[in-house]
């Protein structure tokens, strides 16, 4: 079992996503100490300076967010979708910018890749990338060579996290491929569970591992088609947020 750590970090870099003149989403990316680690996959425990749960749901103090980025990249990266006041999200939206600082706690969870499958079935929808994330950087800094499948369901282009990274890296890896598809725009609009559906599955599926990561009624129907499919509901791993 990994150790668990409790730091302040600085705030190296801030992207943020905007709709409608608001600021939907950020990408954060934060130093990461020399003695932190962490498995891809593995989320963290984040607070902020001068926030106080009071009366917001369930009045804590410290929210989990899943590590977006790989335990061999020198940073420690977030992407956190700005919920309405009064949240905590709203507060870190106010009060967080490049060169500020942010306290964590971690790693902790077990949605982490396992050893030697045959192949990789990656399932994500909005901000649950983050943790995928995490893993294709991971698996694509260790040269992985087994097959890897990423299916990502989003709203529309103002929340396709990671699009330009995501193009470049499946240029890179000729073992990765990539499905996407938008909710709310495009000519054929719909939900990450129609491209597993579709999707003519091959190869020895009792050898091979999925992960899921998204709302929970979305992680639900997915693992339920993957099973339907021929996966082996103990080679299915799945990640819930709200």
């Amino acid at each position: 079992m990994l150790q668990t750590w409790e730091f302040e970090s600085e705030v190296l870099g801030i992207e943020n996503f905007v709709q409608d003149g608001r600021i939907i989403a950020r990408i954060i990316r934060l130093e990461k100490p020399e003695y932190f680690s962490f498995q891809a996959g593995q989320f963290a425990m984040i607070t902020i300076h001068g926030y106080e749960p009071g009366e917001n749901r369930n009045k804590q103090l410290w929210r989990a967010y899943s590590i977006c980025s790989s335990p061999l990249q020198g940073y420690i990266e977030l992407c956190i979708s700005i919920k309405e006041p009064p949240s905590f999200t709203h507060f870190m939206n106010e009060n967080v910018q490049a060169g500020g600082k942010m306290k964590v706690k971690g790693p902790y969870g077990g949605f982490v890749l396992r050893e030697n499958p045959e192949a990789i079935n990656l399932i994500a929808a909005g901000t649950g990338i983050a943790p995928i994330m995490g893993m294709i950087r991971d698996l694509a800094l260790r040269r992985a060579k087994i097959p890897l499948r990423l299916f990502y369901g989003y709203r529309n282009s103002n929340q396709h996290y990671y699009s330009e990274e995501l193009k470049e890296v499946v240029a890179n890896m000729k073992n990765l491929g990539m499905l996407t598809i938008a909710s709310r725009e495009g000519p054929n609009p719909g939900h990450v569970q129609k491209l597993l559906e579709d999707f003519d599955f091959t190869g020895d599926k009792e050898l091979e591992d999925t992960y899921i990561c998204g709302p929970p009624k979305m992680v639900d129907h997915a693992k339920e088609i993957m099973m339907q499919k021929g996966f082996p509901k103990t080679r299915i791993y799945a990640e819930k947020y709200d």
